[in-house]
């Protein structure tokens, strides 16, 4: 396994794993929410959540370095925290 941090394989392995572990998570809180609730939010989060993750793996694999953090990365960490947090409250409001 690639140890050196600007080794593209090892970018690509991170990226990878960044999204195995918030993907499964979102989809779930999805999945939940939409269960108990129903309304226009959910849609609005679902696409928040969709485009947070394709932003973060984006930011991520045009990096030279993953000690390289830019706007790009940093905005879709943030949006995945956001739309993550939304759905924990939704689904806990709407039980």
């Amino acid at each position: 396994m690639p140890t050196d941090p600007a080794d593209r394989l090892l970018i690509a392995q991170r990226a990878h794993g960044n999204a195995t572990e918030y993907v499964p998570t979102l989809i779930g809180l999805l999945i939940v929410c939409s269960t108990l609730t129903d309304g226009w939010w959910l849609d609005v989060l679902a696409v928040a959540a969709t485009t947070a993750r394709v932003v973060h793996a984006y930011g991520m694999l045009r990096a030279t370095s993953l000690a390289d953090h830019g706007p790009v990365r940093d905005t879709g960490a943030l949006l995945t925290y956001v739309t993550g947090l939304a759905l924990g409250v939704t689904a806990v409001l709407a039980v």
